[in-house]
Protein backbone atom coordinates (compact mmCIF):
# COMPACT_ATOMS: atom_id res chain seq x y z
CA UNK A 1 0.00 0.00 0.00
CA UNK A 2 1.30 3.47 -0.85
CA UNK A 3 0.33 6.81 0.73
CA UNK A 4 -2.40 7.57 -1.80
CA UNK A 5 -3.94 4.13 -1.37
CA UNK A 6 -3.87 4.50 2.42
CA UNK A 7 -5.75 7.81 2.34
CA UNK A 8 -8.18 6.52 -0.31
CA UNK A 9 -8.96 3.61 2.00
CA UNK A 10 -9.59 5.99 4.93
CA UNK A 11 -11.66 8.61 3.09
CA UNK A 12 -15.17 7.28 3.80
CA UNK A 13 -14.55 7.18 7.56
CA UNK A 14 -12.07 10.07 7.84
CA UNK A 15 -14.51 12.58 9.34
CA UNK A 16 -15.54 10.01 11.98
CA UNK A 17 -12.05 8.91 13.05
CA UNK A 18 -10.23 12.25 12.97
CA UNK A 19 -11.20 15.07 15.28
CA UNK A 20 -9.91 18.62 14.94
CA UNK A 21 -10.22 21.16 17.74
CA UNK A 22 -11.87 24.22 16.18
CA UNK A 23 -10.31 26.56 18.77
CA UNK A 24 -6.84 25.31 17.87
CA UNK A 25 -7.57 25.67 14.15
CA UNK A 26 -8.73 29.25 14.69
CA UNK A 27 -5.62 29.98 16.78
CA UNK A 28 -3.37 28.55 14.03
CA UNK A 29 -5.11 30.62 11.35
CA UNK A 30 -4.80 33.71 13.58
CA UNK A 31 -1.03 33.11 13.70
CA UNK A 32 -0.91 32.92 9.90
CA UNK A 33 -2.81 36.22 9.62
CA UNK A 34 -4.96 35.50 6.56
CA UNK A 35 -6.39 38.63 4.92
CA UNK A 36 -9.64 39.12 3.01
CA UNK A 37 -9.57 38.60 -0.77
CA UNK A 38 -6.47 36.39 -0.61
CA UNK A 39 -5.59 33.43 -2.82
CA UNK A 40 -4.96 30.37 -0.65
CA UNK A 41 -3.82 26.85 -1.39
CA UNK A 42 -4.91 24.20 1.14
CA UNK A 43 -2.41 21.38 0.57
CA UNK A 44 -3.54 17.92 1.60
CA UNK A 45 -7.04 19.23 2.16
CA UNK A 46 -8.46 15.77 2.80
CA UNK A 47 -12.23 15.96 3.22
CA UNK A 48 -12.11 19.75 3.52
CA UNK A 49 -11.37 20.25 7.22
CA UNK A 50 -10.15 23.84 6.73
CA UNK A 51 -12.50 25.03 3.97
CA UNK A 52 -15.17 26.69 6.12
CA UNK A 53 -12.52 28.36 8.34
CA UNK A 54 -10.60 29.66 5.33
CA UNK A 55 -13.72 30.78 3.49
CA UNK A 56 -14.80 32.87 6.45
CA UNK A 57 -11.43 34.60 6.47
CA UNK A 58 -10.92 35.30 2.75
CA UNK A 59 -14.56 36.20 2.03
CA UNK A 60 -16.39 35.77 -1.25
CA UNK A 61 -13.71 37.65 -3.21
CA UNK A 62 -10.93 35.36 -2.01
CA UNK A 63 -10.00 32.10 -3.70
CA UNK A 64 -9.26 28.75 -2.12
CA UNK A 65 -7.59 25.98 -4.09
CA UNK A 66 -7.79 22.64 -2.27
CA UNK A 67 -5.32 19.96 -3.33
CA UNK A 68 -5.12 16.32 -2.29
CA UNK A 69 -3.46 13.23 -3.71
CA UNK A 70 -6.48 11.10 -2.73
CA UNK A 71 -9.30 11.23 -5.25
CA UNK A 72 -11.64 9.72 -2.63
CA UNK A 73 -10.88 12.54 -0.17
CA UNK A 74 -11.35 15.17 -2.90
CA UNK A 75 -14.68 13.62 -3.90
CA UNK A 76 -16.00 13.95 -0.34
CA UNK A 77 -14.70 17.52 0.00
CA UNK A 78 -16.29 18.54 -3.32
CA UNK A 79 -19.64 17.18 -2.20
CA UNK A 80 -19.44 18.98 1.15
CA UNK A 81 -18.58 22.35 -0.42
CA UNK A 82 -20.26 22.22 -3.83
CA UNK A 83 -22.09 25.50 -3.10
CA UNK A 84 -18.87 27.45 -2.42
CA UNK A 85 -18.18 29.25 -5.70
CA UNK A 86 -14.76 30.54 -4.64
CA UNK A 87 -13.40 27.07 -3.76
CA UNK A 88 -11.87 24.69 -6.31
CA UNK A 89 -10.54 21.18 -5.85
CA UNK A 90 -7.59 19.52 -7.54
CA UNK A 91 -6.81 15.83 -7.25
CA UNK A 92 -3.02 15.77 -7.70
CA UNK A 93 0.35 15.47 -6.09
CA UNK A 94 1.11 19.08 -5.15
CA UNK A 95 4.62 18.64 -6.56
CA UNK A 96 3.13 18.21 -10.04
CA UNK A 97 1.25 21.54 -10.11
CA UNK A 98 2.40 24.46 -12.27
CA UNK A 99 1.28 27.53 -10.32
CA UNK A 100 4.00 30.19 -10.14
CA UNK A 101 4.00 33.27 -7.90
CA UNK A 102 0.25 32.89 -7.47
CA UNK A 103 -0.74 32.30 -3.84
CA UNK A 104 -0.76 34.74 -0.93
CA UNK A 105 -0.89 31.80 1.49
CA UNK A 106 -0.15 28.11 1.27
CA UNK A 107 -1.25 26.01 4.21
CA UNK A 108 -0.08 22.47 4.91
CA UNK A 109 -2.38 21.46 7.75
CA UNK A 110 -1.87 17.93 9.06
CA UNK A 111 -0.07 16.84 5.88
CA UNK A 112 3.64 17.69 5.96
CA UNK A 113 4.89 14.34 7.36
CA UNK A 114 3.39 12.59 4.33
CA UNK A 115 5.64 14.29 1.76
CA UNK A 116 8.34 11.88 0.66
CA UNK A 117 10.86 14.54 -0.39
CA UNK A 118 10.19 17.36 2.08
CA UNK A 119 13.02 19.59 0.81
CA UNK A 120 11.79 19.41 -2.78
CA UNK A 121 8.17 19.95 -1.70
CA UNK A 122 9.17 23.09 0.22
CA UNK A 123 10.94 24.39 -2.89
CA UNK A 124 7.92 23.69 -5.11
CA UNK A 125 5.55 25.36 -2.64
CA UNK A 126 7.88 28.37 -2.44
CA UNK A 127 7.71 28.76 -6.22
CA UNK A 128 3.90 28.85 -6.03
CA UNK A 129 3.92 31.69 -3.49
CA UNK A 130 3.93 35.36 -4.37
CA UNK A 131 6.88 37.31 -3.00
CA UNK A 132 5.88 38.29 0.50
CA UNK A 133 3.45 35.35 0.68
CA UNK A 134 3.24 32.95 3.59
CA UNK A 135 3.71 29.20 3.84
CA UNK A 136 2.38 27.54 7.00
CA UNK A 137 3.07 24.03 8.19
CA UNK A 138 0.71 23.25 11.04
CA UNK A 139 -0.80 20.55 13.22
CA UNK A 140 -3.32 20.97 16.03
CA UNK A 141 -1.40 18.38 18.04
CA UNK A 142 2.17 18.30 19.27
CA UNK A 143 4.97 16.91 17.12
CA UNK A 144 5.42 14.10 19.66
CA UNK A 145 1.72 13.14 19.43
CA UNK A 146 1.76 13.22 15.62
CA UNK A 147 4.87 11.06 15.39
CA UNK A 148 3.56 8.56 17.96
CA UNK A 149 0.25 8.30 16.10
CA UNK A 150 1.96 7.72 12.75
CA UNK A 151 4.20 5.00 14.21
CA UNK A 152 1.05 3.10 15.24
CA UNK A 153 -0.44 3.17 11.72
CA UNK A 154 0.14 0.78 8.79
CA UNK A 155 3.00 1.09 6.32
CA UNK A 156 3.91 3.49 4.75
CA UNK A 157 2.34 6.04 7.12
CA UNK A 158 4.21 4.54 10.09
CA UNK A 159 7.43 6.03 8.65
CA UNK A 160 6.00 9.53 8.08
CA UNK A 161 7.63 11.79 10.64
CA UNK A 162 7.12 15.47 11.42
CA UNK A 163 10.59 17.04 11.78
CA UNK A 164 11.51 19.35 14.60
CA UNK A 165 11.61 23.04 13.77
CA UNK A 166 15.41 23.23 13.55
CA UNK A 167 15.45 20.40 11.02
CA UNK A 168 12.61 22.06 9.10
CA UNK A 169 14.67 25.27 8.89
CA UNK A 170 17.51 23.25 7.34
CA UNK A 171 15.12 21.78 4.76
CA UNK A 172 13.83 25.21 3.76
CA UNK A 173 15.38 27.11 0.88
CA UNK A 174 16.95 30.59 1.02
CA UNK A 175 13.73 32.25 -0.18
CA UNK A 176 11.89 31.24 3.00
CA UNK A 177 12.30 33.00 6.33
CA UNK A 178 10.66 31.73 9.52
CA UNK A 179 8.47 34.46 10.97
CA UNK A 180 6.62 32.43 13.61
CA UNK A 181 7.13 29.02 15.15
CA UNK A 182 5.53 26.98 17.92
CA UNK A 183 6.43 23.42 18.86
CA UNK A 184 4.78 22.74 22.20
CA UNK A 185 2.42 20.23 23.84
CA UNK A 186 -0.63 21.70 22.08
CA UNK A 187 0.35 22.35 18.48
CA UNK A 188 3.07 22.61 15.87
CA UNK A 189 3.11 25.70 13.68
CA UNK A 190 5.82 27.11 11.45
CA UNK A 191 5.04 30.15 9.32
CA UNK A 192 7.51 31.06 6.58
CA UNK A 193 7.50 34.26 4.55
CA UNK A 194 8.80 34.27 0.98
CA UNK A 195 11.51 36.90 0.74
Amino acid sequence: MNTKEYFDSMASKWDEVTKHDSKKIEAILDLIGIRKCSNIMDVGCGTGVLVSYLNKRVGENGKIVCVDISDKMIEIAKNKYRDCTNVSFINADVNNLNFRNYFDYIICYSVFPHFEDKKNTLLNLTNMLKKGGYLAIAHSQSRKQINQLHKSLPHPVNTHILPNINHLRLLANDKLAVVKSIDDNEKYVVVFKKI
